[in-house]
């Protein structure tokens, strides 16, 4: 549960919830080490733990993640008035109004119109959050700076120069739209119903909790005994036991070959959450014991 730091992200958070997956690892529900390793990936992924909780190498930092964050309130705020027909056209900045108008084309397809609040806000804000968010993540912790950064070539430097000035203006881009975004929601909420702020409340908190979700079925298999949910032999979810066999099994093959570059080679097809942890860890969470049943590459 330490962050490569060496000090605990925040102790009084995850107290109870130490107890209570220690307790459910102690009857045998759940695998040691799944607990810690999910805890460490939301708290780095995750839309809202993520802005305070995450590793100190995270590759986004705090302002970075502060912006993601308010930009993606900003886009609930707009959509969930625009779900109540809180906008008029020409009161909205022209790059907003084709986003607009292909939401309410996608409304009248979907025939949204008459189903519940619930299940049209989830389709129509919620889900949409998470995706925009997703992809905004990964467009800011582009990768190709940290692989340049290692070499000292003079163009190997003017590329590192030009990639970092692109996340820079990047990031300046974001902050606008979502500036936008919260100031058009904001104005709006003033002109709608009394309903509109539970309808926010729960656009977004329905965004936090399948945050916590979907890691579950995508990243960290519920059967433990199992390498994840396949398709004709091919791991589509849950693959969170074939990756910590890949783990085991490249620290076995690395051994003491920190200094040599061999290490980085062995945990270049990780996740790269899971593998931000164990790269900085020799030795895994939970015991070997516990992968026997996995029946893990080796």
């Amino acid at each position: 549960m330490y962050s490569s730091s060496g000090r605990p992200p925040n102790l009084p958070v995850i107290a109870v919830h130490l107890c209570a997956c220690n307790y459910l690892q102690d009857l045998g529900y759940i695998a040691r080490g799944w607990a810690e390793d999910y805890w460490y990936y939301v708290s780095n992924t995750h839309a809202l733990l993520g802005v305070f909780l995450c590793d100190p190498l995270h590759p986004l930092d705090f302002i970075e993640r502060f912006l993601l964050e308010v930009t993606c309130l900003g886009f609930t705020l707009a959509m969930t008035a625009a779900h109540n027909n809180g906008f008029e056209k020409e009161d909205v900045p022209f790059y907003i109004r084709p986003l607009l108008d292909e939401f309410d084309h996608s409304k009248k397809e979907l025939h949204l119109h008459n189903t519940p609040p619930s299940v049209s806000l989830l389709l129509m804000v919620t889900i949409p959050v998470i995706l925009i968010r997703k992809v905004l993540y990964y467009i800011l912790a582009c990768p190709c700076t940290t692989a340049w950064r290692h070499r000292q070539r003079p163009s190997v430097k003017i590329a590192t120069y030009s990639l970092n000035t692109l996340g820079k203006l990047t990031t300046l881009f974001v902050s606008i739209f979502g500036l936008t975004f919260f100031v058009l929601g904001f104005t709006a909420s003033a002109d709608l119903n009394k309903h509109f702020p539970l309808e926010f409340a729960y656009s977004q908190g329905s965004a936090w909790i399948l945050s916590l979700v979907i890691p579950v079925l995508l990243n960290f298999n519920p059967c433990y005994h199992t390498q994840g949910f396949q398709i004709c032999g091919v791991v589509v979810a849950g693959n969170w036991g074939d990756e910590r066999g890949r783990i085991l099994h490249a620290i076995e093959k690395t051994g003491e070959a920190e200094n040599t570059g061999g290490k980085k080679d062995a945990y270049g097809s990780m996740d790269p959450h899971i593998k931000g942890y164990f790269s900085r860890n020799k030795k895994p969470r939970c015991g070997d014991d516990v992968f026997q049943t996995w029946n893990a590459p080796v």
